[in-house]
């Protein structure tokens, strides 16, 4: 049931192991361009033509899905809230994503834009685009500085994962840009002082300077005083610390408060990471089986999203083998519906090590964490490989939700998923 064994792994993935760890690592450099990653959503349905909402097409350059939203709400004159999206693209690609806007004219969208950020098409729609709804995403990546055995073991890769599918690692994009989102959704779980103190820091960063670390000496304080002067301190610091210190301003002493003050969707994003990490644990474990299924899986239904409770292996064999099925992992919660056997020992270790083997009641977090399950593989569909001397061009298509780095990470094992900053527009 366990992977060979490996080092222990990138913060974002411990114990991380590849599929195809027997084929040599191949050498390259990717994002060297912007063009070099380029990712477009698939909507799950055409603009209506009529309505109050405006569906418009993006495309973004070196800017996270959340920058490009707060740049056109400034635009549109809007909240960010009025600004509805499907999923959040990466800031080092080339992106074209979908979202929605309520209030302004359609003119005034199609006219809208920021560095970095301009919109393609749009159209009136009757409701506000909700994430989830896309059918996927087509990524094209070019990969420079290969050889010939580079291109040997490159074709080796692709050829396997077609057929038993890409390990459906979390990105590590998906835990911030220092890799340690996933310690803020930890720090949630102990409690909102130990919470505070970890958002802090990270703001802080390794320099521990600034406002961030002079709001971290402050969460200690006993005496009301100190805490009714965080006010003049808000100004100088990010949105969330900011809302920290006027809370704990208006209710000295009240971390807990404080903590709520930090938005929701904020929160929610940090514990979600830590629930990411919990799941590339068991992935990793089970690496040599994600296409097929052990008793005591949940099998994952591909074309609906539904999972179900393997009882009998014989008559799944042949929708694992077209498909239609997966293994699958836990997102913990308290209505996950959890594996047994083997399989559900392995996720059992899983959620322990990250703190998450316990109920988890909205009233501790601040939000329901319901709990769901993810495959383990996933299709890498309509695949075309193009080699050109010392370039790898790759066109693909993913679900929603996989990310194109656990490519990269199967070709390069180099355990960072071979991230760079964030390409400038040429």
């Amino acid at each position: 049931m366990n992977a060979p064994e490996e080092s222990a792994g990138p913060g974002w993935a411990p114990g991380l192991a590849h599929r195809t760890r027997d084929v040599p690592p191949v050498e390259f450099q990717a994002r060297v361009h912007p063009d070099d990653f380029r990712v477009e959503e698939i909507p799950a349905f055409a603009p209506a033509g009529e309505g109050d909402h405006v569906l418009f097409e993006i495309e973004k350059v070196g800017l996270g899905t959340p920058q490009a939203i707060g740049a056109l709400a400034r635009v549109l004159g809007v909240a960010p809230a009025r600004i509805g999206c499907a999923g959040l693209k990466d800031a080092g690609a080339v992106a074209r994503q979908w979202l929605s806007v309520e209030g302004p004219s359609l003119s005034a969208v199609e006219a809208a834009a920021a560095p970095g950020v301009r919109v393609l098409r749009a159209a009136r729609h009757p409701h506000k685009l909700r994430v989830g709804k896309l059918l996927g995403n087509r990524f094209e990546l070019v990969l420079r500085g290969l050889d010939a055995r580079g291109h040997e073991h490159a074709a080796r890769v692709l050829v396997r994962l077609s057929a038993s599918g890409l390990p459906n690692y979390f990105g590590p994009q998906r835990f911030g840009r220092r890799g340690e989102t996933w310690k803020l959704g930890a720090a949630l779980l102990v409690g909102p002082a130990d919470y505070l103190a970890e958002l802090a820091r990270q703001a802080a960063g390794d320099a521990g300077a600034g406002p961030a670390a002079e709001l971290m000496g402050a969460l200690g304080a006993t005496r009301r005083g100190e805490h009714r002067r965080l006010a003049r301190l808000a100004p100088r610091l990010e949105p969330e610390l900011a809302a920290v210190a006027r809370q704990l301003a208006r209710r000295p002493l009240d971390l807990r408060s404080a903590a709520r003050a930090v938005p929701k969707t904020v929160r929610r994003f940090h514990f979600s990471a830590l629930q990411a990490r919990a799941f590339n644990r068991v992935l990793a474990a089970r690496i040599d089986e994600i296409d097929r299924l052990a008793p005591g899986d949940v099998a994952f239904v591909h074309a609906s999203g539904a999972a179900f409770p393997v009882e009998e292996l014989g008559p799944l064999a042949a929708r694992v083998a077209r498909f239609e099925l997966s293994p699958s992992g836990p997102i913990s919660g308290r209505r996950l519906l959890a594996a047994s056997g083997a399989p559900g020992a392995v996720e059992a270790r899983a959620l322990a090590a990250e703190g998450l083997d316990v109920p988890l009641p909205a009233s501790r977090l601040g939000f329901d964490a319901r709990g769901a399950r993810r495959p383990l593989r996933v299709p890498l569909a309509e695949l075309e490989a193009r080699a050109a001397g010392p370039l790898l061009s790759l066109r693909f298509r993913l679900p929603p939700g996989s990310y194109a780095s656990a490519l990269l990470e199967e070709l390069g094992k180099a355990g960072t998923a071979l991230q760079s900053p964030p390409p400038q527009a040429r």
